[in-house]
């Protein structure tokens, strides 16, 4: 059994002996009125104490308590939460509990979602309860259906180190845990795609920029991103090696990364930024052609029930210096297949 105890504390003053202003205090009582305080480290600086485990102790340095017990005996259990120093009140404060079960395995990492490197050594994490028996890692490739061996870890260990196969590329990869007849896996599918390599900028032009870069084995498709605000954000997909975004504006500088789609959609780990300054580069200015504006239906909207055609217009601006007298227009709509007017 597993009680937690947690306050978000009011600012200290950095002249403080402590950092901690309001002090609250948690003490688990059995069904035969045994107190339990919480799991203290001794913070004296020295070698010896600050490597000593924690002891059950009075708390009075940490705005998180926990206290637990091991096989707890049937019954009520009283929880109290006390305030000895509330100079700053009142304190809200949260109250947590769990039972851990003696043959229950709880895979942390991965556990779902996450980018496993090919070639990387990744830390696979669990919780469980010692039972003096060890545990067995495996992976799967293709959503379960079939299960390749990691290793074991003793009984004691919690991780386990393993170097993802290089030659792994799918978006259906799970991690499974096991010991005895208990076992637990990733919650949900997990990517194993290369970074991709060789991403390059190949020109920048005054409407968009294009970029090049190398094939990853398992991969359907790429996002370019962009470093945006405060993240980075998707501005372009590709199929191939090659890809256009056609937002850039090439009067401010701009950080660019890309990464590998699987067929499930799973998303590989994305490269290093790539640093594009401000500027254009290798853009063939004599030829130009930038689709400044896609209308609304010229004159009224057409209904559902009308089958009177609508017409869109859509406008193309020459910037360059080469004469045109014909341009090829690809266009989509609704999803279907893509259409092409001169």
């Amino acid at each position: 059994m597993k009680v937690l105890l947690y306050w978000n504390d009011v600012e200290g003053s950095p002249f403080a002996l402590t950092p901690l202003v309001n002090d609250l205090q948690l003490v688990v009582t059995d069904p035969n009125s045994t107190d339990y305080d919480p799991w203290v480290l001794d913070h004296t600086p020295n070698a010896a104490s600050l490597n000593a485990n924690a002891i059950r102790a009075v708390d009075d340095m940490n705005n998180v308590e926990q206290v637990t017990l091991d096989n707890p005996a049937a019954g009520s259990y009283t929880l109290t939460v006390s305030g000895p120093s509330v100079p700053n009140g009142p304190q809200h404060y949260v109250l947590v509990y769990q039972f851990t079960q003696d043959d229950e395995i709880v895979l942390i990492y991965p556990n779902g979602g996450d980018a496993q490197l090919p070639g990387n050594t990744e830390v696979i994490r669990w919780d469980a309860l010692s039972n003096g028996n060890g545990f067995t890692i495996d992976y799967s490739e293709d959503n379960s259906i079939t299960w390749s061996a990691i290793g074991t870890a003793g009984a004691n260990a919690r991780y386990r180190n393993w170097q993802v196969p290089g030659t792994l590329a799918s978006d259906e990869v799970l991690v499974r845990v096991s010991r005895d007849s208990a076992s637990d896996q990733s919650d949900s599918l997990n990517t194993s795609l290369r970074r991709i390599g060789a991403f390059q900028v190949q020109s920048v032009c005054p409407d968009s920029i294009y970029f090049t870069w190398n094939a990853v084995t398992g991969a359907s498709s790429y996002e370019i991103m962009r470093l945006g605000t405060a993240y980075m954000e998707v501005v372009g997909t590709a199929t191939g090696t090659a890809g256009y975004v056609l937002n850039h504006d090439p009067t401010t500088d701009a950080y660019y990364t890309i990464r590998a789609i699987g067929p499930n959609g799973g998303k590989g780990e994305r490269r290093d930024a790539y640093f594009v300054p401000a500027g254009v580069q290798n853009c063939n200015l004599s030829k130009d052609l930038p689709v400044n504006l896609i209308s609304p239906f010229n004159g009224p909207v057409p209904g559902c029930a009308d089958t009177t055609q609508a017409e869109v217009v859509v406008e193309v601006e020459n910037v360059g210096t080469t004469d045109y007298f014909g341009v090829t227009l690809n266009y989509e709509m609704s999803g279907g297949g893509v259409i092409t007017e001169s």
